[in-house]
């Protein structure tokens, strides 16, 4: 007999609520809860951390410090992090 592996997730209710449906979609046969995160965007299991950003977000981040505090809470409470950088840049 086989056991079958529960897979579990855990999204920030900050993201757009497209994305949550579409990261719904895609792991269709994982737990995923909503809940407000106080580190990070997306948790996969209880150990990988992702921090989600657009393009432009990611540039201000960068520029305001927040990213570097990001990281630093990132590293801290989770044994791999993330940053995940989304979209375009323009011409």
């Amino acid at each position: 007999m086989t056991r079958k592996t529960q897979y579990t997730a855990k999204i920030t209710t900050n993201e757009p609520k497209k994305f949550i449906k579409q990261f719904k979609d895609f792991f269709k046969t994982w737990t995923i809860k909503e809940e407000h995160l106080p580190v990070g965007d997306i948790l996969l299991g209880s150990g990988l951390c992702i921090e989600r950003k657009t393009t432009n977000d990611f540039d201000g981040s960068i520029l305001d410090g927040r990213l570097e505090r990001q990281l630093y809470h990132m590293s801290h409470n989770f044994d791999l992090s993330v940053v995940a950088v989304v979209g375009y840049i323009a011409p």
